[in-house]
């Protein structure tokens, strides 16, 4: 990007700071987040920079500007539970007006975007936007994209008023990239289940009246919004929405332009800037998973694979079937079914379960596989039910040409670290 710096100039005195592009950008940022945490702040420079950045070098520039130079206020909360006690930041009206100066934000801008309260679902919910650009920025490896991105709400983009032809809720927080339009809705775990399936339906109603394309990404608080390593999302709570939303089963199914995903605050970045770059969309499983699987030279098996949609043992369609044999042995044989998976996407959720119990009685013998796409980070698979026969084949950064043993998980529990680890076998 350009290296310009910018001159701001405090009013009424002969100070004066030198501004990078980088700075431009988190105060854009900020203007139209209204107050963001220090450590949110960071991550957006770490965005921008392509490097992690330090949160204590980070704070002393801002308070730097919040003290010396008039253009942030800082906000610390005194509560002994509050994210915001060690300091948020937001824009003074003179940082607004030089932003409007050099084209940042319009000149027809509100120059009131200061709030005096800041709730905790609001910070969550910034906390996702900002782990969005910080990952979207880390695969693709340039600040580019952060200026394609419209982060603006969806209030601030549509004008929004109540009305019948028009979305009857207000999302979280609102991306627009290309003719993508995700709307992202915090869940702090408060609400009921079905306040939330009240909220797919309005999606849908929504989704019918319009031609753009509606991603919802419906994404559950856990403790990572504190670092904790250790964070255990809601996996119930995932669970029962997944299943409660089967009431519109067949309309999330078959309205084109309509996707929904669930997933919790840990994965929410990696989740939301896939969907952004269309990593999903161009996924080819057969040259990741199943032509390695099928060239293996470690062990003794051989893997052959198949593409095949109808069976007898299924109503539903699949998508083929595997064949392991041992070169000793050519006589021992085991056959699987396979589907193609997605961790995240009601759809392919609501596949797996539509088919596992299209499965005709008696006939239990040959084991589904279910092949999820190669990540480079792990993530949690979301599951609407547990089933019998049923093995989650998951490849992160492992070498199916070369690992002695296929590793798979059985669909045994909800919660993912509970399932049984088990050679495909």
């Amino acid at each position: 990007m350009s290296e310009k710096v910018y001159k701001y100039r405090r009013s009424g005195t002969k100070k004066h700071f030198h501004l990078k592009e980088a700075d431009i950008f988190v105060f854009t940022v900020l203007y139209y987040k209204r107050a963001l945490t220090t450590r949110q702040i960071t991550q957006l420079y770490s965005a921008f920079e392509g490097r992690e950045c330090s949160e204590a070098s980070i704070f002393t520039k801002l308070d730097r500007y919040s003290q010396y130079g008039a253009m942030l206020t800082k906000k610390i909360d005194k509560k002994a539970d509050s994210i915001t006690k060690r300091a948020l930041f937001s824009l003074k009206e003179k940082t607004i007006e030089f932003l409007m100066q050099i084209g940042r934000i319009s000149k027809k801008s509100s120059k009131r975007r200061y709030s005096r309260a800041t709730s905790f679902h609001t910070m969550c919910s910034r906390e996702v936007m900002i782990r969005t650009l910080l990952a979207t920025t880390n695969k693709t490896q340039t600040n580019e994209i952060l200026y394609k991105l419209d982060i603006r709400s969806f209030y601030q983009k549509k004008n929004v008023k109540i009305e019948d032809n028009q979305l009857a809720l207000i999302p979280d927080e609102h991306i627009s990239y290309q003719d993508k339009n995700i709307h992202i809705e915090m869940d702090m775990c408060k609400e009921t289940n079905s306040t939330l399936v009240e909220k797919v339906e309005k999606y849908i109603e929504y989704t019918k009246k319009t031609n753009e394309d509606v991603t919802v990404v419906f994404v559950m608080y856990d403790k990572s919004m504190f670092l904790a390593e250790d964070a255990e999302p809601p996996y119930v709570r995932m669970k029962n929405l997944l299943f409660s939303m089967r009431k519109y089963h067949e309309l999330l199914m078959n309205i084109p332009n309509l996707n929904v995903h669930i997933c919790s605050l840990k994965d929410a970045g990696d989740v939301i800037s896939d969907i952004i770059l269309g990593t999903d969309d161009n996924q080819n499983l057969e040259q990741d998973i199943l032509f390695p699987l099928s060239q293996r030279t470690v062990g003794d098996v051989n893997w052959r694979y198949t593409f095949v949609e109808k069976i007898q043992t299924f109503k539903e369609s699949i998508d083929g079937g595997l064949r392991r044999t041992y070169r000793r042995d050519k006589d021992s044989i085991q056959d699987f079914f396979f589907i193609f998976g997605n961790e995240n996407d009601y759809r392919m959720i609501a596949r797996l379960d539509d088919v596992v119990f299209s499965r005709r009685d008696g006939d239990e013998g040959v084991p589904l596989v279910v092949i999820y796409p190669k990540r480079e980070n792990p993530r949690d698979i979301l599951l609407m039910d547990t089933y019998d026969n049923v093995l989650l084949l998951s490849i992160q950064n492992t070498n199916i040409a070369t690992d002695e043993q296929i590793m798979v998980h059985t669909a045994n529990n909800v919660n993912p670290k509970r399932r049984k680890f088990v050679e495909l076998y």
